[in-house]
């Protein structure tokens, strides 16, 4: 009968008695870490393998690396089961064979990574020997080293876009090179190079697509020819602007010039020439090489540009713009080839000519004189048929015109003298600046003395009197003006209280204006008027001497004489010179013989002279004549040469004389027989002498008198100088003045 085992962990009733154990049934040992060891060697080889198929030993490296990171796993999952089945064993694999994958795995994952990046290193340095540049790239990337970031892979990057540009791949060239200039691998070497082959990389674009195109450019649209040209002109501003070498720089600009002047020729057909000018000043600010050839190949080219499209302007009647221009073409030639300036000189000036009647049409008088003036000084020498100078001729002319008619005189009049002088400069014979100049210095003149400016009106007129601009009927108009303003400005004068300025001013206008017979005679009688105003203003004054001094001056004066006034002087002055002159004698003697001031008498006596001889006819002539013809006392004393009076003695005054001799004829008239002493003669005054020896007589004024005297016995005698009588013994009167006579004789003559 069979029995039954109790369940596993228990015992039968019966079993602590039993006296041996049941052993349970021994397991047939697994297989599994055989076949994970025989993978593993598999793994091996494979990879073996796959090193001498490939010669990648940095993949089979990293393969490795995964290998391991697979080991790992794996025995994490083995662990896993095996500690859900409380550690039983988990597809026949137990702790051990964790562990030992585990350890496989760790040791695969950590020693990989370490020898690949050599193995990435040495690869990328055999392919770099190799020229394969591009897998050279990919395992120095790999390696994760610095070292290899700054020198071989930027080095690598440089070649191999050097690689590309050869083959005709040049975007993708740039972009290598742009790694090489990346942050990622700055600093390093090779970043100096890098303008110059991205320069390279360009300008290896732009020739291919030129000569690509070359052959069949002629067929191109319009918009095809534009499209290569901006494609290639995209690549040399590349080039440029990568900032290369100067020769790569003048390769790229020759060949955007190339372009450009391929381009001028179709505007220049068009007769576009502000595009034109555009597109050359575009080259000159960017894309010269620095080169003589290169810019004067392009001032040539601006130069006609500019001339030609003067001549448009010039056709269009822009001769403003047509001026501007020729002058930049001007510019041009002269800073590279001067011989041909001389070529533009005419069709500026012409352009000058005809611009003048332009401005002056549109009121810009300013603007034309200021150019044509420019114009002259630049081209005057060269302007052989004068077109400038009789523009700015003209302009003058039309410029004084409106700065008339605005009442701006002053400007206009140097307006028209510019005009005047050109005129005369160039020899004209042109007569506007002459007529115009006269007319505005008349009417500056006119007006001035409409306004009652009457110093002004006489400066313009004598301005234009001492210049040559007026006409004969315009000398005529200025000559009578001036007198006639110069009698208003003394008349003006006069009223505002200034006698004396307005007197100056009567006589400044008739001493240098004797023109104008109408308004002469009236200045004349003005100033005449004020002196004589001053004489009888100073007689109600009693200012007798005053108004006589002020008399005399307006009868001598050689212009007022004549006037009124001074024709009635004979009726005004003798009377206060008469008054004067008896005040004077009252004043200069008492009675007939005493002399109190002999000054006043002499002025007195000058007085009367002057009534007679300046005022026959007038009233008070015939009293001053009696004045002066009254006889004038005489006093005196004779004496011998002791002092002793010679009283009751015989003396005689006479005006004339006769020596008597012993030759004289017994019938002489004069001796009457006498032989010795002297006989008076003409008009004898004969007296005795009073007991003192003195006497008073009568004489009569202005006379001269021999005095002698009669000695005992009858003799007359007188004291001979040269047969004459001597001073001492003569005596001359003057009217109105007492005379005093005292004589001694030269003897011893007996008193009486």
């Amino acid at each position: 009968m069979a029995t039954v085992s109790p369940p596993k962990g228990s015992s039968s009733a019966g079993s602590k008695g039993s006296s041996s154990t049941i052993r349970p049934a021994r397991r047939k040992p697994s297989n599994a870490p055989v076949f994970l060891v025989a993978l593993l060697v598999l793994g091996f080889f494979v990879a073996v393998s796959a090193v001498i198929a490939t010669d990648d030993v940095a993949g089979v490296l990293s393969t490795f690396s995964y290998f391991g990171w697979i080991a790992a796993g794996l025995a994490v999952l083995i662990g896993l089961g095996i500690a859900a089945r409380r550690g039983k064993a988990f597809l026949g694999l137990g702790w051990v064979s964790v562990a030992l994958l585990l350890l496989a795995g760790a040791a695969l994952a950590g020693a990989a990574p370490i020898f690949s990046n050599t193995a990435h290193a040495s690869q990328a340095n055999q392919a770099f020997q190799q020229q394969n540049y591009d897998r050279a790239i990919t395992e120095y990337r790999l390696t994760n080293e610095a070292t290899y970031f700054h020198k071989e892979l930027p080095e690598s990057y440089l070649l191999y876009g050097n690689q590309l540009t050869a083959a005709g791949d040049y975007q993708k060239a740039l972009d290598q090179y742009a790694q090489v200039i990346s942050p990622e691998l700055k600093p390093n070497g090779f970043e100096v190079q890098v303008p110059d082959a991205r320069a390279k990389a360009y300008l290896a674009w732009a020739d291919k697509l030129d000569t690509d195109n070359a052959r069949l450019y002629s067929t191109f649209t319009a918009d095809q020819r534009a499209s290569l040209d901006n494609d290639m002109l995209s690549k040399y501003d590349s080039a440029i602007n990568a900032q290369p070498s100067e020769s790569l720089a003048n390769q790229a600009k020759s060949g955007v010039r190339n372009i450009l002047y391929r381009q001028a020729e179709d505007l220049k057909n068009q007769n576009k020439f502000e595009d034109l000018d555009a597109l050359y000043q575009k080259i000159s600010l960017k894309y010269l090489d620095g080169t003589p050839q290169s810019l004067s190949e392009l001032e040539s080219r601006m130069a006609q540009n500019y001339l030609e499209w003067s001549r448009q302007a010039t056709t269009n009647l822009d001769y403003d713009q047509a001026l501007t221009l020729l002058e930049k073409a001007e510019s041009r030639y002269a800073s590279y080839d001067p011989k041909k300036v001389d070529s533009v000189t005419p069709e500026i000036i012409d352009n000058f000519g005809k611009l003048a009647p332009q401005l002056i049409t549109a009121g810009k008088y300013d603007e034309a004189v200021n150019r044509l003036e420019g114009a002259l000084k630049t081209y005057g020498s060269k302007d052989s048929g004068n077109v400038i100078a009789k523009a700015l001729l003209n302009s003058y002319i039309e410029y004084g015109n409106d700065l008339q008619a605005r009442s701006s005189f002053d400007d206009a009049k140097n307006r028209f003298k510019q005009a005047f002088d050109l005129n005369q400069k160039y020899s004209f014979n042109d007569a506007r600046p002459k007529a115009s100049l006269g007319k505005i210095y008349l009417s500056q003149a006119q007006t001035a003395e409409q306004k009652a400016d009457y110093p002004s009106a006489i400066a313009l007129f004598r301005d234009g009197l001492n210049t040559q601009y007026f006409s004969q009927d315009e000398i005529n108009t200025a000559k009578t003006e001036i007198s006639s303003s110069y009698y208003k400005w003394g008349q003006q004068t006069e009223q505002a209280n200034n006698p004396d300025r307005a007197l100056e001013i009567y006589k400044e206008g008739l001493q240098n204006n004797i023109f104008d017979a109408a308004t002469r005679p009236l200045a004349l009688d003005a100033g005449g008027s004020i002196l004589l105003k001053r004489g009888t203003d100073a007689e109600a004054k009693n200012d007798l001497e005053g108004a006589i001094k002020v008399y005399n001056d307006l009868a001598a004066d050689p212009l007022f004489k004549d006037s009124a006034s001074g024709k009635s002087l004979a009726t005004i002055a003798p009377k206060a010179m008469f008054t004067l002159s008896n005040q004077l004698i009252s004043q200069g003697r008492q009675g007939d013989t005493v002399i109190t001031d002999l000054n006043k008498l002499t002025e007195a006596r000058t007085l009367l002279i002057s009534i007679t001889t300046n005022y026959p006819k007038s009233d008070y002539n015939s009293q001053a004549r009696d004045l002066l013809n009254a006889q004038i006392t005489m006093t005196g004393k004779i004496t011998n040469n002791q002092g002793q009076p010679l009283g009751s003695r015989p003396v005689q005054f006479s005006t004339d004389f006769k020596l008597c001799t012993a030759s004289t004829p017994d019938n002489d008239p004069d001796c009457q027989g006498r032989k010795e002493g002297i006989a008076a003669k003409g008009e004898v005054k004969g007296f005795d002498t009073a007991p003192d020896g003195g006497f008073v007589i009568k004489l009569n004024p202005g006379r001269t008198y021999y005095f002698s005297w009669q000695e005992r016995g009858g003799k007359w005698i007188t004291i001979l100088v040269n047969n004459q009588p001597g001073p001492t013994v003569t005596v001359k009167t003057d009217g109105l003045v007492p005379v005093n006579f005292n004589f001694s004789t030269p003897t011893a003559a007996p008193a009486q």
